[in-house]
């Protein structure tokens, strides 16, 4: 037995009498109250709900008075980066009181020229604490909140406006954020043209201009929408000067994949069928690095300032890539994606930043809040997805998951449109559907996505049932473990 006491004692021998199991006994009840509020998802893979739940908590610990921080040590700081995410994370997850609580952390690191910053001059930040707050409104409904958000939100738009017309009408980067330096692409060790900055800024200028349409200052939305409509054109035009195909890390053409891969994750910036887009899928997932993805994850190659010297491979970063594939409508290889990215996970089911592969090193940011954020936002999604004003339910779930006695259940998911339960179940003939939808602000369209081996069985009323093609290969995580060994059997060789 260990006993540690939460402080000092004088006398060591007082604490001895304490009972370790009354102490854990305790400590199991508080987890379970808090969970027993939370967004409840249980699926036929215990890896998966366990893996959901341990996400939770580990966001949770990582919450200093309420500000969140991506773990201990190195990471023991707020990143409006990694913050937009982990709020993500709570709100989805049900626990509003924690993310009501965080977002005083996005509104205190405004500067005084209007820009959002909570690192060194990097810009992705004044995109993403807009759309945190943004998106906060969506899933509460708070319009006072949303009242209180938006004049820091168009302070950061009227610092883009300006920060982006730095450079000459003919300069390569007209239209475009000033170079910067690169945190986005980690290797990049001078000043570039970070191409997930610019696509951040103009969708934080969006969510802006959503938000002025929500509280009736039309002009100011107008206003906005027209910044958006040049702003998308320089982006254009920067990407046509590329000669790529697809979007690059930056607009020099330098770096590791990262930010340039956010384009329909967390919002869309650009249609689903962007040849650009599916370009950049292909480029992350089959090229980079001279073969991309490694053990079914993103790989970093030679990208770390700190190990200059090492293949790595980046997990969470891997959920961008697999967002858009799932707003895409790629089915299967979200499904495969997604157990590859539990596959690097730890028994405990924490989540690495990084790992470097050949060597089995996870480093010492272990449990890494986005690798957990990034895992709790993907399951939602790949069961409750919402596409502007419609809802998609199960729109990427592996075909297992609907079998005979099986069963999926969603309880209390606050959504963009209210809370919803959602249970399916499957029989020999089908699957049984039980939907409680969002009431306070019902969608214009609600989506079940089923195989075509598994049809529902009966009807649900105001619901679409779109039939996907039945998944060629069964993914699940005893498949990802036998396939990783036998690449690590192939290291060692």
């Amino acid at each position: 037995m260990v006993r540690i006491p939460w402080a000092p004692v004088k006398d060591a021998s007082s604490f001895a009498d304490e009972c370790p199991k009354l102490w854990l006994s305790r400590t199991v009840q508080y987890w379970r109250s808090i969970m027993a509020e939370a967004t409840g998802i249980q699926v036929p893979c215990q890896k998966t709900t366990h893996a959901y739940l341990t996400a939770n908590v580990y966001q949770l610990i990582n919450a200093d008075r309420g500000e969140l921080h991506p773990g201990e040590g190195f990471y023991d700081h707020f990143y409006i980066r990694d913050g937009a995410y982990f709020v993500l994370q709570l709100e989805e997850a049900g626990l509003m009181d924690a993310a009501r609580r965080a977002m005083a952390s996005f509104l205190s690191h405004q500067r005084s020229d209007g820009r959002f910053s909570s690192t060194r001059i990097q810009f992705d930040a004044n995109g993403q604490a807009p759309w945190a707050l943004w998106q906060f409104y969506k899933i509460t409904g708070d319009r006072s909140f949303l009242e209180k958000a938006y004049p820091p939100m168009q302070r950061a738009a009227e610092w883009l406006m300006q920060a982006r017309r730095q450079a000459a009408t003919d300069s390569p980067f007209a239209g475009l954020l000033p170079d910067a330096p690169n945190a986005d692409g980690e290797g990049l060790r001078g000043m570039y043209h970070t191409v997930g900055y610019d696509f951040w800024n103009l969708r934080g200028l969006l969510c802006t201009a959503d938000a002025a349409r929500l509280l009736g200052k039309t002009d100011e939305a107008d206003k906005l929408l027209r910044e958006a409509k040049l702003y998308r054109a320089a982006i254009d035009t920067a990407w046509k000067r590329s000669g790529l195909a697809y979007f690059p890390p930056s607009w020099e053409k330098k770096g590791c994949h990262w930010g340039n891969t956010e384009t329909l994750w967390p919002t869309e910036l650009f249609a689903p069928d962007d040849p650009r887009v599916a370009a950049t899928i292909t480029q992350v997932r089959e090229h980079f690095g001279g073969g991309g993805f490694v053990e079914g994850v993103a790989h970093r190659f030679n990208c770390s300032l700190f190990y200059p010297d090492a293949d790595r491979l980046h997990p969470y970063m891997s959920a961008f890539t697999t967002m858009a594939s799932l707003v895409r409508g790629e089915h299967e290889k979200v499904v495969e994606d997604f157990y590859w990215y539990l596959l690097h996970s730890t028994a405990t089911h924490g989540f690495a930043e990084a790992v470097i592969y050949k060597r089995r090193l996870g480093g010492n940011v272990i449990p890494h809040g986005e690798g957990a954020s990034n895992y709790a936002n993907m399951l939602r999604h790949m069961l409750i997805h919402e596409h502007a004003d419609e809802l998609h339910l199960l729109r990427a779930v592996p075909d297992w998951w609907f079998g005979e006695g099986k069963e999926i259940r969603v309880e209390r998911a606050p959504t963009h449109f209210g809370v919803m339960d959602l249970t399916i179940r499957g029989t020999a003939a089908g699957v049984q559907v039980q939907l409680d939808p969002p009431k306070r602000q019902p969608p214009k369209r609600i989506v079940l996505h089923l195989p075509k081996s598994r049809p529902l069985i009966g009807s649900l009323p105001g619901v679409e049932v779109v039939v996907r093609s039945d998944q060629k290969k069964r993914w699940d995580f005893p498949t990802v473990v036998k396939l990783y060994s036998k690449h690590a059997v192939a290291l060692e060789q």
